[in-house]
């Protein structure tokens, strides 16, 4: 009974001791945070805020674009610097055409293929029966008034008719003079053959050389020349000219 009585003494004494300890700790915990608080304010008073942006200086720094005036534009006049590398640059001077076709073997068939003329040969020998006229005038066979576009060379029935340059064959054709070959030459010509019997290896596309035997004199139809004779004409880019000039008689 006694022990008993001891005990209950004893029970409100622990619960005092108790709250106590819970105040204690209480305290703790407030004292540590204001504590903590106050390090942060005295840290933030000592921090410097910028006034002004990094990030504004660095594009206030930024040089503004050039007006389009001031820009400069390559020309003629103002051609852009180009710097050469000393060691491209040639020690010797540059060949001259002399230099150049001196050793050439070449050098005579690339001046026959850059001519900027043709050089035309008489196509058959013979007298100029009728000259090259672009008056129109009254052909008493036909009955009608028209130009003479090409000169008449007599020749005797059979007599061989040569390619007067290098050219190809464009088209061979039955006309009211009998039959035309036309050739078409290298600068815009073309020469027209009228009343020929052509020969057998001639044919339309066939490449021909200056002086090969293209056909032969035939019988004149409705020319008021009724001798015997060539026909020969001269295209300058589709214009009749006078054959003559180009060959030279």
């Amino acid at each position: 009974m006694q022990n008993k009585k001891k005990n209950d003494r004893r029970l409100p004494g622990f619960y005092i001791a108790l709250c106590c300890c819970v105040l204690a700790l209480g305290a703790a915990g407030y004292f540590s945070e204001r504590l903590s608080v106050k390090k942060a304010s005295t840290v933030a008073e000592n921090v410097e805020i910028p006034t002004t942006a990094p990030i504004a200086e660095t594009i206030s720094t930024i040089e503004p674009l050039p007006a389009p005036e001031d820009v400069s534009v390559f020309s003629e006049d103002n051609p852009p610097e180009i710097l050469v590398p000393q060691e491209l640059i040639p020690t010797e001077p540059p060949l001259t055409e002399e230099d150049y076709t001196s050793d050439n073997p070449d050098i005579d068939e690339v001046n026959a293929s850059v001519n900027t003329e043709e050089s035309f040969t008489v196509p058959v020998n013979g007298e100029i029966a009728k000259e090259y006229s672009n008056t129109p005038e009254f052909n008493n066979v036909m009955g009608d008034w028209r130009t003479h576009n090409g000169v008449d060379i007599k020749a005797d029935e059979g007599s061989e008719i040569r390619c007067a340059a290098d050219g190809e064959i464009k088209s061979i054709a039955n006309t009211v003079y009998g039959c035309e070959l036309t050739i078409s030459h290298s600068n815009g010509y073309e020469t027209i053959y009228s009343q020929l019997t052509p020969s057998d290896e001639i044919t339309e596309g066939k490449n021909v050389r200056s002086g090969d035997v293209i056909g032969h004199i035939a019988v004149p139809l409705n020319e008021t020349i009724t001798e015997a004779h060539l026909h020969f004409g001269v295209k300058k880019d589709g214009m009749f000219i006078d054959p003559k000039s180009m060959l030279g008689l």
